[in-house]
């Protein structure tokens, strides 16, 4: 009586756990290499946003300087600036009274 071959008994074990051995070092080593440009990446982007954050701080302390300056020349402006406001703040926060 002739057997039937099956396609599962030309299968060799040893060459799919070579190959899964063999796909396993390249995943780690793409792995490595994700990991690494990452870190390329996130080191790239915290510089630019130190620089950026030191031309912020620059404009900041121009502007505080000149508007330091505007109050010293003329106060009147911010002293009832102040008062419009703390006015404001009265009437949005503060309690009614009954």
């Amino acid at each position: 009586m002739a057997r039937n071959h099956h396609w599962t008994d030309t299968i060799d074990l040893g060459d799919i756990a070579h190959q899964i051995s063999t796909l396993r070092r390249e995943m780690t080593g793409l792995t490595r290499s994700a990991t690494k440009q990452g870190v390329h990446v996130a080191h790239d982007l915290g510089d630019e946003l130190w620089h950026q954050g030191e031309v912020v701080a620059r404009k900041i302390g121009r502007t505080a300087t000149k508007a330091g300056r505007a109050v010293k020349d003329d106060p009147l402006p911010t002293v009832v600036a102040l008062a419009g406001f703390a006015l404001f703040l009265r009437l949005v926060l503060g309690h009614k009274r009954r």
